[in-house]
């Protein structure tokens, strides 16, 4: 019988990139901490699996009708060719719904998505949502010029896709209040951000907290961190609010 709490709860989870021994890719510095081989992808959905988590779509999660007793969503952010070339065929083995946050700015970049291959993604039915056009942090600028941004990349993504573009995943995760209530005046539906944490059943908030996935994490390791009474997820949300801090320290620092 599924834990009341746990149960009162939605995790969503928020990979970046995949590896394995088939490819090599160039991450940088700042990148291959979020890499994750495909190994301990299977292990994750595998273990979600037998604990009993049913995999949802965002819109499905945004409808909040008859949820499953323990639900869980997945996102993958950046839209690095490493989804598609590692990451896709392990989902569909477990027929895995996933939204991908692409930057608009990235369609022609190397090792990143192409246009067409976003197209092909979304016919297939990956959910496409942005992740600004330019991936620079929406605090970092003017409203006006943020608000360009994630105008921007929704018609990009749009024009690419041949869908509509609902959801928005924050640049490195900041954001602020101004940034969401653009956001909604823009027509999206939720925004992902960072935040370390897990999300009610209902109401389902528009500013969405996600639990950010690294390499090397096993199954051992994140099953604690799916619910809300376990020492390694309060340890978890105190290093992120530190962490967060500390981000904003520098960057103010940084700008002055």
């Amino acid at each position: 019988m599924p834990n009341a709490t746990l149960t009162s709860t939605v995790p969503i989870l928020a990979y970046h990139f995949f590896g394995n021994s088939r490819h090599s890719y160039d991450l940088s510095e700042d990148e291959t901490p979020y890499c994750l081989d495909q190994s301990l992808l299977r292990e994750h959905l595998q273990g979600l699996r037998d604990a009993g988590y049913e995999l949802l779509s965002l819109p499905q999660y945004l409808a909040g009708e008859s949820l499953p007793a323990r639900p869980i969503l997945l996102t993958v952010d950046d839209g690095h060719l490493s989804f598609l070339e590692v990451a896709l065929p392990i989902l569909a083995e477990f027929s895995a719904p996933v939204t991908l946050f692409l930057v608009g700015g990235n369609l022609r970049r190397p090792e990143y998505l192409t246009s067409v291959q976003v197209a092909e993604l979304s016919a297939q039915g990956v959910e496409i949502g942005s992740h600004g056009q330019s991936h620079r942090p929406l605090t970092s600028m003017p409203l006006e010029q943020a608000r360009a941004e994630m105008a921007q990349s929704r018609q990009a993504l749009e024009e690419a896709s041949g869908g509509e573009v609902s959801f928005l995943a924050l640049p490195h995760g900041f954001g602020s209040h101004a940034i969401f209530t653009t956001a909604r005046e823009l027509g999206y539906k939720a925004v992902c951000t960072s935040q370390f944490g897990l999300n009610p059943r209902e109401p389902v908030p528009f500013c969405l907290k996600r639990l950010g996935i690294k390499g090397p994490m096993t199954w051992k390791d994140l099953q604690p961190l799916l619910g809300p009474d376990t020492r390694p997820f309060r340890q978890a949300c105190l290093r992120d609010r530190v962490k967060t801090v500390a981000k904003w320290v520098l960057r103010r620092h940084r700008q002055g």
